[in-house]
């Protein structure tokens, strides 16, 4: 009996892990290979950061996210967005290099599939998983995410965004047509959505369905029934969010604790292309070597969630401090870096400082997941997928803004200015992460 629990929740892992590495493969394109790919094709760093507000329907993701909630099954969901996402990724293959406008565009659409496939996974990883496994479960989360960036990273490198959208769209498919079979059974999804519908919904979906009426009538009926209901989610998801305990905090510190580590992830690649390193050593040698280390650091920070007898933030906090290691250093680089430059050291520093950050930005990520997830399962009337979708939607809302703006303040006072003011925004996260204090009674492993 021990074996077969064991073997489904590996079998559940295992689901979950490749669920987010298909969300992260577009998302590694976008982070990685794009901005390099602009420029060197000669786009200013402001255009090169503006370029990233493709992202811009993740921010939306609380807007819809009561659908997801409320309409269908999340293996139904699933199915029907992979399929859509492998047809725009097919479209995307056939957009030649130079027309970059229509890849932004078609990146655009993506992005929105995307965000909406979170919503049903997310709310998967939520209310299938307990206490105990939430630790796992995130790992899988955010290895997979970040392992799917990295394979997008390497193929596109090594074969071009054409072969490289061709194998999406075929990923895409395939786990389009086995969501559509396989997921609930394995994932012991029952057939019902999310959040429960009241008592008067019911009776009114009954009269809906009752057998007087035609089926025109009763899809009609049907389709209105639902919009009832999602006129009434907003205010019931974001009630139930900010009545959690230790919510605002937590919207607090997911908007602000990446502000500044990831503005120096996002530009410090391409000012190392600025200064003449080659774009193989920056775009695929520092791109493995990091996501090895934030790998670690993600598994470590796993391991810390499930087994640290200490509360969460207190934890967090330790590796918050440790994290303006490397962040300091980074920020003191462009002083040195004629030196570095001289001695033939500045790819080996420029590594090593960026895999240190790397693996540090992974532990804290896989901590304040974990809590974001704990948070969430405490959330009032269950809407578990929407209240996670806020949080999460919060904590990007702090990373796209200042990545997307990253550029513009380079162009306009330089890259050591930036770095500066990249490292108090690193050093802000301290004060707010020990004011978290006050909540560690929520965040502790149960």
């Amino acid at each position: 009996m021990n074996f077969k629990y064991r073997y489904d929740a590996v079998e559940s892992y295992t689901i979950l892990f490749c669920l987010y590495f298909i969300q992260g493969i577009p998302y590694g394109f976008q982070k990685d290979y794009l901005p390099i790919y602009l420029r060197i094709s000669g786009y200013s760093l402001t255009k090169v950061g503006l370029l990233r507000l493709v992202w811009f329907p993740w921010l939306l993701k609380s807007l819809w996210s009561p659908w997801i909630d409320k309409i269908s099954t999340p293996n139904r969901w699933l199915t029907v967005l992979l399929t859509l996402m492998a047809c725009n990724a097919w479209i995307c293959h056939m957009i030649p290099s130079t027309s970059v406008q229509l890849l932004i565009i078609s990146l655009t659409l993506l992005n929105f599939l995307t965000s909406l496939q979170d919503i049903a996974v997310d709310g998967i990883t939520v209310t299938s998983l307990s206490y105990t496994q939430l630790g796992v479960g995130n790992i899988a989360q955010i290895i997979g995410y970040k392992l799917g960036g990295l394979f997008a990273s390497v193929i596109v490198i090594r074969l071009g965004w054409n072969i490289f959208f061709e194998i999406l769209a075929m990923i895409y498919l395939f786990f389009g047509i086995y969501s559509c079979f396989r997921l609930d059974s394995i994932l012991h999804i029952k057939s019902k959505t999310f959040a429960d519908c009241s008592y008067e919904a019911e009776q009114i979906h009954d009269n809906l369905t009752s057998r007087m009426r035609s089926k025109i009538d009763n899809l009609i009926d049907d389709i209105l029934q639902k919009f009832y209901l999602f006129k009434y989610s907003y205010k019931e998801v974001f009630l139930s969010v900010f009545q959690t305990e230790g919510a605002t905090w937590m919207l607090l510190f997911i908007i602000s604790y990446k502000l500044g580590e990831q503005a120096l992830l996002s530009i410090f690649p391409l000012y190392l292309i600025d200064l003449g390193l080659s774009t193989k050593f920056i775009g695929f040698e520092i791109r493995i070597a990091q996501e090895i280390f934030s790998v670690i650091g993600s598994l470590y920070g796993g391991w810390l969630a499930m087994r640290s007898n200490r509360s969460l933030v207190e934890v967090t906090l330790k590796y918050v401090c440790l994290r303006m290691l490397p962040v300091t250093l980074i920020t003191l680089v462009p002083y040195g870096t004629k030196a570095l430059l001289r001695f033939k050291l500045f790819g080996i520093a420029s590594t090593l400082l960026m895999c240190g950050l790397q693996l540090f930005s992974g532990i804290i990520t896989s901590l304040a997941f974990t809590m974001m997830m704990q948070n969430a399962k405490k959330s009032h009337g269950q809407f578990y997928a929407s209240h996670y979708s806020i949080l999460a939607t919060a904590e990007l809302i702090g990373k796209l803004l200042i990545i997307s703006f990253a550029g513009f303040i380079v162009d306009l006072v330089g890259y050591q200015i930036l770095f500066i003011l990249c490292f108090f925004a690193c050093l802000l996260t301290l004060p707010i992460v020990s004011f978290g204090q006050s909540y560690s009674c929520e965040y502790v492993n149960e």
